[in-house]
């Protein structure tokens, strides 16, 4: 926490492993899609960008209940003055919009924040969400951290943490890291 703000929610051993082995069926079905038709262009560490239900409502489930109330959050100073106020606000799933990056050895992410996306009127993202995937092999580095907080990739293990929150990917040293990214996403309260 920060100020009395929470700065990350982690959830250890997300999804049944009914859930767990659709996300390996998604993930391996979109890198042979990009595989299929690479030009060689766009980022190394980028391996797909696709559209997932079941992942979405599998990555909700595992933090809403540890996300509290939006205005608890430090998010950034657009969401911060947001008509209606951020106390009429509440987070309402993650989108459905996935990337999938793989880190090789060597491979790492540089400090960065990232931003939020207005997707309709009422509609904000506002958190970060990632999905840590197993590894063909020891995974070594690869950490990320938010702040001065460290998470280990640990497969089948969610981060979530405000876009504005600087962080970054450690180095990996062996293995490889592969992460599902999507957003959480707020909305206004109808009833105010």
């Amino acid at each position: 926490m920060i100020d009395g703000m929470p700065t990350l929610v982690h959830v250890r051993d997300v999804g049944s492993a009914d859930e767990r082995n659709d996300v390996l069926e998604e993930v391996a079905a979109v890198a042979l899609q990009r595989q299929a038709g690479s030009t060689g262009a766009g980022p190394r560490r980028m391996s797909g960008v696709f559209q997932s239900e079941r992942i979405a409502s599998m990555l909700f489930a595992a933090v809403e209940p540890r996300l509290g109330a939006v205005s608890d959050w430090a998010v950034s100073d657009t969401l911060q003055s947001l008509a209606p106020p951020l106390e009429h606000w509440h987070f309402v799933g993650v989108s459905p919009l996935c990337r999938i990056y793989r880190y090789e050895r060597g491979d790492a992410f540089a400090t960065h924040r990232d931003e939020e996306r207005h997707l309709e009127p009422m509609l904000w993202t506002a958190l970060t969400v990632m999905l840590y995937l197993p590894s063909d092999r020891e995974l070594v580095g690869g950490e990320t951290f938010v702040g001065d907080v460290r998470v280990s990739p640990d497969p089948w293990s969610v981060l979530a943490f405000a876009h504005n929150s600087w962080h970054h990917g450690a180095e990996v040293m062996s293995g490889t890291k592969t992460v599902v990214r999507s957003d959480v996403m707020i909305a206004a309260r109808r009833e105010m």
